[in-house]
């Protein structure tokens, strides 16, 4: 097989030779010509490619270094913030002996805020808050006829010790009594 392809390369070798020879002085300086234009193009191709991939190649080092750049002060907070969030945990797993949040709500509306009348204190529901931690969520109401006792119950809530968040409050004033309603979470473990 090897012989009889060597035999049909030498075949057309000595043809194209005897076709060449064949040639006047014009057609072998444009068939020259042809073949020099023709390695150029595949050369140019060829570099073009390799610019066309190296200014890629550029572009990607670019955004790569402001990528990296831009990273520094973002793992720093990140850090900084893991480190806060570590310790807040650490700090309410400490805690212990806390009354139910539920209780604790009731304790600040009759003992700090002295709200008696129609005090209502509704459990809404539960969901998770993180790998540890659910979150429960209560209703609250109460009408009241003096603005310092409401002020003390938001106070409490807020700057209390119990992590406890008041994530909705209406106010509606009913003749001289004031109707509150307040959506109220705590954070517990699971």
């Amino acid at each position: 097989m090897r012989e009889h392809l060597s035999t049909h390369i030498r075949f057309y070798r000595e043809r194209t030779i005897d076709w060449a020879q064949g040639l006047n002085e014009r057609e072998r300086i444009l068939l020259i010509a042809a073949g020099v234009i023709a390695v150029f193009f595949i050369v140019f191709s060829g570099v073009e490619t390799v610019i066309s991939r190296m200014n890629q190649q550029k572009n990607l080092l670019i955004k790569a270094e402001q990528d990296y750049e831009s990273l520094g002060p973002l793992l720093q907070r990140y850090n900084r913030l893991a480190l806060q969030k570590s310790d807040i945990e650490s700090e309410f797993l400490q805690e212990s002996g806390r009354l139910p949040a539920r209780s604790y709500i009731e304790d600040i509306a009759k003992n700090q805020a002295k709200i008696t009348s129609q005090l209502n204190i509704n459990n809404t529901g539960s969901d998770d808050f993180g790998q540890d931690f659910r979150r429960l969520n209560f209703k609250v109401s109460f009408q009241t006829g003096d603005l310092d006792q409401l002020v003390s119950f938001l106070q409490a809530i807020e700057e209390g010790p119990q992590p406890l968040l008041l994530t909705r409050i209406d106010i509606n004033r009913i003749g001289t009594q004031l109707r509150f309603t307040a959506e109220i979470s705590s954070i517990e473990l699971k």
